[in-house]
């Protein structure tokens, strides 16, 4: 085991070499549409997912995820204590035991080197110009660990949105970064639970898109054109005043009377229904 912790020092130093602003680039190939997780990295580097679809099933396993239909609260979590088996530093295989060659499951971890709520909206669509994730609560183990008076702030990360919780490779806040209060925005928004089985992360999304346009106008049964009594067309069978030589009938009275009927044009309204940096 002091081997596997020494192994995990040097991978997470090797890592660590290679990052310059971010700790962790947010793909989110494995995330449906709208879909939030809890992008992480466990202070040993024994655990790391980022959305993306090499984090192994058994990390999988403990995630939490949740679907945003709209502006509202929502919550996402990673949850060991179950038990989950850490894999290799090359995702071939589970970590096995020096001794017994059995997985080792893990029914908590130590630390955070890095950890963000990621949401699958797509970074280029200007509908999502105005989302906002906001932090609100974290939890470890139930206990509330965020610092007073920091902030959160949004960006979009590699096609998707972020809001970053502790990132320690992040020295300046991003041009694009959104916040309640940018004055107050960190990467570091917590001091974190030395050794912990479970994270909880209560967010809040504000500025979502609408799904569909507003109809244009209201449908209605009501004819658009006023019926009318006047007739549409002059009948040909209408006496006249003029003067005929017709021979006199015992039997007078009027003739060529023609009864005409208005026509109604009923119309129907139209409704438009119209997503560490390395």
């Amino acid at each position: 085991m002091k081997l596997r912790k020494i192994l995990a020092g040097v991978i997470a130093s090797a890592v660590a070499a290679t990052m310059v602003t971010s700790a962790f680039a947010a793909n989110g190939d494995r995330l449906q549409p709208a879909q939030a997780t809890l992008g992480f990295a466990d202070g040993q580097w024994l655990f790391s997912q980022w959305g993306g679809s090499e984090t192994p099933a058994t990390t999988l396993e403990a995630l939490e995820d949740v679907t945003i239909t709209g502006n509202g609260e929502y919550k996402v979590a990673i949850d060991f204590s179950k038990g989950i088996t850490a894999w290799d530093s090359n995702l071939e295989d589970v970590l096995l035991d020096e001794e017994t060659g059995e997985p080792v499951i893990y029914t908590s971890v130590q630390g955070v080197t890095c950890m963000a709520v990621m949401v699958n909206f797509a970074a280029d669509d200007e509908a999502n110009n105005d989302i906002m994730i906001d932090i609100t609560s974290i939890k470890f183990d139930g206990v509330e660990a965020m610092l007073d008076g920091v902030t959160s702030y949004t960006n979009a990360e590699d096609g998707i949105y972020r809001s970053t919780i502790c990132n320690p490779y992040i020295s300046t806040i991003p041009d694009d970064a959104r916040s309640k209060d940018l004055a107050t925005a960190s990467a570091t928004l917590t001091e974190f639970a030395d050794t912990w089985s479970r994270c909880e992360v209560t967010f809040t999304i504000s500025g979502y898109p609408e799904t569909a346009d507003a109809p244009t106008d209201e449908p209605t049964d009501e004819p658009t054109d006023e019926p009318t009594d006047e007739p549409t067309d002059e009948s040909t069978d209408e006496p006249t005043d003029e003067p005929t030589e017709e021979k006199p009938n015992t039997n007078t009275g009027v003739e060529g009377i023609a009864l005409v009927a208005g026509v109604a044009v009923l119309a129907a309204g139209a409704v438009v229904v119209s997503k560490k940096r390395k």
